[in-house]
């Protein structure tokens, strides 16, 4: 492939975007019950591999133990804290469940064994297991009184539940929390591009924009000098299939002020090839003069979404000072 001279692809489907400079789901075979997992473990006996050093200021390093569980769910351990010093512990994984099991020591303190362990999955107020991972993202965890407290990543919040012996059940209170706008995410100084091909897609920022993405839609922002934003999937069941493009701009573009280009796919033009197949126009202008909706200016991209039968072919010029990048949603393509 050229790019100075073009793209020619043939039998496929993807996108083809050109510039001047996912799919979720969660099973679990875990019911609401805490069940037993089988673990094996290995001591660790050195904190520094090959080094015998033991106190770290008034810390003193007695060991470690390396786990393995039988269970496909057993992993992604977030956090864990002890309920009674040195012994019984409880934990939280970022894929939703809780971990609860006991450390048998040696005489001088040594940890070699993990027994009684065991895993649930977390539930909703009716007792069902949450199975959606962006829901219970777990990552950080504090007990106290018989009271676990654990913060979630994606569905930002804090929530406390009471320590149960018999099956933890739902929170019983949301924290309330303020986070310092310094500290949020902004993407200063790049544009994403939001297309949707299945599912729904929530957006909102600080500047009190908020919106849907619909399938086919298309959302093309420019963070420039800087703005917090949050995506969330919007729909409770079905597919959610989309790609999410960063650009970084030009340095001269860098600190511009913010702003959205927003596409339902009514919107975006579709230009029907003479040997069969189609191409959606986003962004750019085709070899046939089909025009997309989005104008950025200062990195003058084109982005299209082209869906060719088994013996079809697309053909475009691409500007020298370009690059591409061609990406295969399904079938497979032959490129040059």
């Amino acid at each position: 492939m050229s790019l100075s001279n073009g793209v020619r692809a043939t039998g496929w489907r993807g996108w083809l975007c050109v510039l001047a400079a996912g799919l979720l789901t969660s099973t679990s075979a875990f019911a609401a019950e805490r069940q037993p997992v089988d673990i094996s473990v290995r001591g660790i006996t050195e904190f520094h591999i090959g080094r015998d050093e033991r106190m770290f200021g008034p810390l003193e390093f007695v060991g470690g133990l390396e786990m393995t569980g039988s269970s496909r769910d057993f992993g992604a351990l977030s956090a864990f804290r002890f309920i009674h010093a040195g012994s019984d512990f409880i934990g939280v994984t970022d894929t939703g469940f809780w971990y609860f099991g006991s450390i048998a020591r040696m005489a001088q303190g040594r940890p070699f064994a993990i027994f009684n362990f065991t895993m649930q999955q977390m539930v909703d107020e009716a007792g069902k297991p949450i199975d959606k991972k962006w829901d219970v993202d777990a990552e950080g965890l504090d007990v106290k009184d018989g009271i676990a407290t654990v913060g979630f990543e994606r569905k930002h919040r804090i929530a406390q539940f009471k320590i149960d012996a018999a099956g933890m059940k739902a929170p019983f209170k949301l924290l309330d929390f303020l986070v310092p706008v310094r500290e949020l995410r902004q993407n200063r100084g790049f544009e994403t591009v939001t297309y949707i091909l299945a599912g729904r897609m929530r957006h909102k920022d600080n500047a009190g924009h908020e919106g849907v993405i619909e399938p086919g839609g298309v959302q093309w922002m420019t963070a420039g000098r800087g703005i917090v934003h949050s995506e969330m999937p919007e729909q409770e069941n079905g597919l959610l299939m989309g790609f999410q493009l960063w650009i970084n701009l030009p340095a001269a573009e860098k600190m511009t002020a913010p702003s959205y280009q927003e596409f339902a796919a009514a919107d975006i033009p579709v230009e029907t090839l003479d040997g069969g197949g189609t191409v959606k126009v986003i962004a750019g202008e085709t070899n046939q003069g089909t025009v997309g909706p989005a104008r950025r200016p200062a990195t003058d991209p084109l982005y299209f979404d082209v869906e060719l039968p088994g013996d079809g072919t697309f053909e475009q010029r691409i500007p020298v000072s370009h690059q591409a990048v061609l990406y295969v949603i399904d079938g497979s393509a032959q490129v040059g």
